[in-house]
């Protein structure tokens, strides 16, 4: 069982909201390689980007926020 922690940081005035699911919405994961789905809402309109890190220190690169990625933890 891997257990994972998410963190938004946030730059402006109003917190943009959205979801992760990781393999379709389970509640544990026995494997490495994941699907991750995930939305997001800006109400200013602003572009959504995210980069994504296992452990909090090394990170992926900033990319425009897609709704399913594949990911190894």
């Amino acid at each position: 069982t891997f257990d994972k922690e998410f963190t938004i940081q946030i730059t402006k005035n109003h917190a943009p909201t959205g979801t992760i699911m990781i393999n379709g919405g389970a509640g544990y994961t026995n494997t490495t390689k994941v699907t991750l789905t995930m939305t997001a809402t800006d109400l200013e309109g602003e572009a959504i980007e995210m980069r994504l890190s296992n452990d909090g220190t090394n990170w992926s690169g900033w990319e425009p926020r897609p709704i399913v990625r594949n990911w190894t933890l």
